[in-house]
């Protein structure tokens, strides 16, 4: 449960997905390869 936090709050060691996070939050919208970032890291990690 810890892992899900700082996903959510963009505070993870990869950096790619960090900013991911942190532009989603900031800017409520992100392409799709930024999607797929996130959404394969949540997924296979």
């Amino acid at each position: 449960m810890i892992f899900l936090g700082k996903w959510k709050l963009g505070e993870i060691d990869f950096l790619l997905v960090n900013v991911a996070m942190k532009q989603l939050k900031t800017v409520s919208w992100s392409n799709l390869r930024m999607k797929a970032v996130r959404t394969t890291f949540l997924t296979i990690n």
